[in-house]
């Protein structure tokens, strides 16, 4: 077990890197992920930083557009920069770093760094911004209130046209009422989150994104 949190902290440690580099980050999807990058024919880009709401975002799209097929869950810059080229609709999920990077290491207890989480949400929200100004950018606190609404402005946005067959959204959104999370963790996390040096400057990128 330590062996394999070793080996994806080395790999993921690469991947990073590699996403740092625009010359070098054109290629970082080529050999895997092929279906979940924007290569081939996808017809809409769904990213944000993890713990954000993307997988509640994508059941929702799944629900609401049953054949589109869309990109999703890479969290890398590089699938920001081939949505950009291939001149693709983009949806950036954003929530504050203090729910989103908390949850993140809830989750994943002791695979990730607090340092690495501060840097990478900067990092991946800022080059959001920089390289799709015209993307939509949605929040968490009004995809988990109003589901419906959010997706009807992605589908306005986007110029996709919507299934009549929308009504499995609610189903969605119970199911995702059923998780739970170790709250005493994420109360300590929050704490060690909000006392970071970086916690000024993360909050600030989240205000700027989504002002």
């Amino acid at each position: 077990c330590y062996r394999l949190s070793y080996v994806k902290r080395v790999r993921r440690w690469i991947t990073r890197r590699l996403d740092r580099i625009p010359i070098l980050r054109l290629f970082l999807l080529l050999p895997v992920r092929r279906g979940l990058s924007a290569l081939g024919r996808a017809e809409l880009v769904l990213e944000g930083f993890p713990r954000s709401g993307n997988t509640y975002l994508s059941a929702m799209l799944s629900s609401a557009f049953p054949s589109l097929r869309f990109s999703h869950h890479t969290h890398l810059v590089a699938n920001l920069e081939r949505a950009k080229m291939a001149k693709l609709p983009a949806v950036i999920v954003c929530r504050p770093p203090l729910e989103s990077i908390s949850s993140l290491l809830v989750k994943n207890p002791g695979t990730y760094r607090l340092d690495e989480c501060f840097s990478d949400y900067i990092y991946f929200l800022k080059q959001a911004r920089l390289l799709l100004p015209t993307a939509t950018f949605v929040e968490f606190s009004s995809l988990v209130n109003d589901p419906v609404s959010t997706v009807k402005m992605i589908s306005e946005e986007a110029g996709i046209k919507m299934s009549a067959l929308f009504g499995n959204l609610e189903d969605v959104q119970e199911s995702s009422k059923n998780s739970t999370s170790d709250r005493q963790a994420l109360s300590r996390i929050k704490l060690e989150v909000e006392k970071h040096e970086l916690f000024s400057a993360a909050e600030n990128e989240y205000r700027e994104i989504t002002s």
